[in-house]
């Protein structure tokens, strides 16, 4: 079962659902995505909140929400930094490059990927900017001209059946930030400097 824990309406500081959620009041919301609502709750909540958390129980994955929100975002710039990114949703990926409702794909990913998932490699090169680096960081950014949304979490780019977590945040200052670290790092620059 799904719900969803709107903490708006709550005075208390910390918020601890009965699936053992817990959330600071800064969140607008706690969502778990269980059977039978998976991943349909989570959309719903990026259509009403502008900061919330999720937790997954691994029935979907990235490239899940993705599919289900891009049509919002259509002809966006996509920004992601993952440890690994395997061939299904890679190919998810470069269709909606191919589909032109990714204008511009920018990928960080763990320099192991090379070895681990050549033929991955090779097509994230062909569709994306992509950078192999040592990253274990989990940001997924979807800007158009008015509109972003950053997702910092557990997940990588894999079709996963574990628990994860997110934090959803729609502020493009925020997602302004996170860009500009993952830039610079894709330039080889400093991204602490």
């Amino acid at each position: 079962m799904s719900k969803l824990v709107n903490l708006s309406t709550l005075n208390h500081t910390e918020v601890v659902s009965v699936d053992g959620v817990f959330s600071s009041s800064g969140a607008e919301a706690v969502v778990t995505a269980r059977n039978p609502d998976k991943l349909k709750q989570v959309v719903n909540a990026i259509a009403e909140y502008q900061h919330f958390h999720f937790i997954s129980d691994g029935s979907w994955s990235l490239h899940d929400l993705l599919l289900s929100i891009i049509h919002h975002y259509a002809r966006a710039d996509v920004w992601i930094t993952t440890y690994s990114i395997t061939q299904f949703p890679a190919s998810i990926l470069a269709g909606m490059v191919d589909e032109g409702k990714i204008r511009q794909l920018k990928v960080l990913m763990d320099y192991r990927a090379k070895d681990r998932y050549p033929a991955v490699e090779q097509l994230m090169s062909n569709v994306s900017e992509l950078k192999l680096t040592p990253i274990h960081a989990k940001v997924f950014i979807i800007q158009n001209e008015t509109d972003a949304l950053l997702i910092i979490g557990s997940a990588n780019w894999t079709t996963n059946r574990r628990i994860e977590m997110g934090i959803v945040d729609k502020s493009r200052t925020t997602a302004d930030k996170h860009i500009e670290w993952i830039t610079k790092k894709m330039k080889d620059a400093d991204p602490f400097e």
